[in-house]
């Protein structure tokens, strides 16, 4: 998804992963057009608490895409990216089974954000909230 964001102008992306091969795949697959966007993005291999330590504490994204291992949806990370109001826009993707949580955390965010969107594909549900 963050490769179709650049393709279509981002200006910059910051792409988080904790799965080596994930990162080793992502890597591999960019080696033949890396020079052309090697300053447009930074991958992050590790936890998200780990990244969101690591950035400027204020730092501020207009588009968060979160789609984690289902069961290992980082609760923590999420509510603190959406009380600090860190993204104007944020896209969920979970399972039946997270949506307790989030339904928790959404529930946290209806001063700051706007539901816009959601709908359940098959055991899957995507959740589009805007910032107000």
């Amino acid at each position: 998804i963050g490769l179709e964001f650049i393709s279509r102008g981002a200006a910059f992306v910051d792409f988080v992963d904790s799965d080596r091969h994930n990162y080793e795949q992502f890597r591999y697959n960019l080696e033949p057009f890396y020079a052309q966007i090697e300053d447009k993005f930074r991958f992050w291999h590790g936890k998200l608490r780990w990244m969101l330590e690591q950035v400027e504490g204020s730092k501020r994204w207009d588009v968060i895409w979160l789609d984690p291992p289902f069961i290992k949806m980082p609760r923590d990370e999420l509510s603190d990216l959406l009380t600090q109001r860190r993204a104007k826009l944020f896209v969920l993707h979970y399972d039946k089974q997270g949506a307790p949580a989030y339904d928790q955390l959404l529930e946290r965010a209806k001063n700051d954000y706007t539901l816009a969107y959601q709908r359940q594909f098959g055991v899957s549900t995507v959740t589009i909230l805007v910032i107000r």
